[in-house]
């Protein structure tokens, strides 16, 4: 049996032939997105001389070096930079969702655990702790930051309203199915740590950010809401996300909360981003394993958008037209318009909604590259033998979709597949079998 490091469950999942070979195309990806192998690849430091995304800097004498990560990628990133780098680092900040390290060195870096994918008051205090240690930074400093999926809603600080307004707002663009772009349109105008802010406060100072892209077509403006890169939207392009989904209005959420980023290019000539990290990553390294496992292997799209039940059925429409012994490999974050009080994640309503057109000789897996489907497991997969389950059990398969339910769908039938937290993210992995 092939070794599992990531998929938890493996062993209860693998029951065929066909199990196998998807378990071990999705494990392939989710190791090649490691996120302390890439901060190992990206940075270097030999005495003085710091080299970040394969750029070369020279740390000036009597200056500081300033680290900051924010992100699901945090945590894991910053043990990696604290391994590399040491006692150069003087002070740092650090934000993720996870709980804080209790095996990693706390005098020099402060470590806050925030909530997601909602903002709260613990969110909010850690991104000012983030602000007033980034507003110091001066000439003679250099700043190292780390940038993941995830930092959008870490990095509240809201002006002229309270997070709470925030979250209401937010929680309505997700039930209405606004996709990322629109969200982070939106939630780049409402906080003063989003949309090239962070940039605005160490532009005195020459820095290196290093990105994580969680969102499809790896725009790095839209990357946590881009808080170290010029915003290429407005103050209007969020309104009219706000009054499209009908959340601007005076019970809920005030158009005069929104305000303009940052738009001096000036603000951005000592900032250096680089993308490190994205789902080509997990892509290439998925299909490079299933080639090697015997199938005709394809990257379909690496941007894949739209609505969760539309997607699910359009996979499975497109395996069933296609020759034995082939694998689509699919990348990107579908949304879920809510209509139903049940639990589930867009992961897993791709899967569901796929189900019914499944011939036996086809398998479809969806998960979370960060190991969070809005629930406790990563996503799903399903097969002959969670079809047969569910005639077993005389279940309806449009009544939990009606009902967004799908977590609890899965939940009686098997598919789930669970990784807990990765401390990885480049948005959601989708692939389709056939035997």
């Amino acid at each position: 049996m092939a070794e599992f490091i990531k998929i938890k469950n493996s062993q209860a999942l693998n029951k065929s032939p066909l199990r196998q070979a998807a378990l071990q195309i999705a494990e392939s990806g989710l190791v090649a997105i490691d996120t302390k192998k890439t901060i190992d690849a990206n940075l270097k430091i030999d005495g003085n001389k710091l080299t970040v995304g394969g750029q070369e800097y020279e740390l000036k004498s009597g200056g500081r070096l300033l680290f900051f990560a924010v992100g699901k990628c945090a945590f894991l990133a910053t043990s990696q930079v604290i391994n590399i780098l040491g006692e150069k680092i003087d002070e740092g900040v650090a934000i993720d969702v996870a709980p804080a390290p209790i095996d990693l060195p706390t005098a020099k870096i402060k470590f806050f655990s925030g909530d997601h994918p909602f903002p709260s008051a613990k969110n909010v205090e850690a991104t000012k702790t983030l602000i007033n240690f980034l507003s110091d930074a001066g000439p003679q400093d250099f700043v190292l930051g780390i940038v993941s999926g995830g930092g959008s809603t870490l990095l509240c600080q809201p002006t002229g309203f309270d997070w709470e307004k925030e979250k209401a707002a937010v929680s309505e663009l997700f039930k209405s199915g606004a996709n990322i772009q629109e969200l982070n349109t939106f939630r780049k105008h409402i906080s003063l740590a989003r949309g090239g802010q962070l940039a605005n406060l160490i532009k005195s100072a020459e820095s290196a950010i290093l990105i994580f892209s969680d969102v499809p077509g790896d725009n790095l403006s839209f990357i946590s809401s881009g808080p170290t890169v010029l915003d290429e939207t407005t103050a209007l392009d969020a309104r009219e996300v706000c009054n499209r989904y009908n959340v601007c209005r005076p019970d809920n959420f005030l158009p005069a909360w929104i305000i303009e980023t940052p738009k001096d290019n000036s603000i951005f000539s000592q900032v250096n981003n680089f993308l490190v990290m994205s789902n080509k990553v997990a892509l290439s390294a998925m299909i490079k394993q299933a080639e090697s496992l015997g199938f005709k292997a394809q990257i379909k799209q690496t941007a894949i958008e739209g609505e969760a039940q539309v997607i699910g059925r359009r996979l499975a429409q497109e395996i069933k037209e296609s020759p034995a012994k082939t694998a689509f490999l699919y990348g990107g974050e579908t949304t879920v318009k809510t209509t139903g009080s049940g639990r589930g994640g867009r992961n897993q309503e791709v899967v569901l909604a796929a189900l019914p057109l499944l011939s036996a000789d086809t398998l479809i897996m969806s998960l979370a590259s960060d190991g969070v489907d809005n629930t406790e497991v990563a996503g799903a997969l399903a097969d002959n033998l969670i079809i047969k389950k569910t005639k077993d059990l005389n279940l309806s398969v449009e009544d939990y979709l009606t009902n967004n339910d799908s977590f609890t769908f899965f939940e009686q039938v098997g598919g789930h597949i669970f990784t807990g937290q990765t401390g990885s993210n480049v948005s959601d992995l989708m692939l389709i079998l056939k035997m």
